[in-house]
């Protein structure tokens, strides 16, 4: 079965932005509110998010390259 490319706008970049911004917000925000072992906690899930948004907004942008190219 053939694959149909298909146009892809620019909405690629949505999930992973929300998902780094949700990221930013643990490391920005939520860890001035807690201290000691819990402060850590939400500093370590915060910059795994935006570890994560960035690595599947680089695999999603190579995705939208190629079904373009």
């Amino acid at each position: 079965m053939e694959r149909t490319k298909r146009k892809i706008g620019s909405g690629w970049i949505i999930p992973p932005l929300f998902v780094f911004f949700v990221g930013a917000m643990l490391t920005s925000v939520v860890s001035h509110a807690v201290d000691g072992s819990t402060h850590t906690t939400v500093m370590i899930v915060g910059f795994s998010l935006d570890a994560i948004a960035v690595i599947w907004a680089v695999v999603r942008w190579m995705r939208a390259n190629n079904a373009n190219g």
